[in-house]
């Protein structure tokens, strides 16, 4: 039995302080030593929310969003979303 999990709105603070720590461990020895004093947990905690809210909107309300003038950040992030949500879609059809 294969067990897939999706994160939730409620994972957003974990996954973010994990994202960043994971950067952290990775690349501090190969960027500059400010790096991280510009893009910090905080940031990377929002970004898995605004993620995650792009998301429920997507799978739940997805003509909130068409049309919609984004950010190019949003739109990257909604782009990331859709290619989720499409393989988890794909997932439960093969099962």
């Amino acid at each position: 039995m294969t067990m897939r999990f999706f994160a939730t709105p409620q994972d957003a603070e974990a996954l973010g302080r994990m994202h960043h720590q994971a950067w952290v461990d990775t690349y501090a020895d190969l960027l500059p030593d400010d790096w991280f004093e510009h893009w910090t947990v905080d940031d990377s905690i929002a970004k898995w929310r605004r993620k995650q809210s792009l998301a429920r909107t997507l799978a739940r309300r997805p003509d909130l969003l068409e049309g919609r003038a984004l950010s190019k950040e949003d739109a990257k992030l909604l782009e990331e979303a859709r290619r989720e949500l499409t393989g988890a879609r794909e997932m439960r059809d093969d099962e």
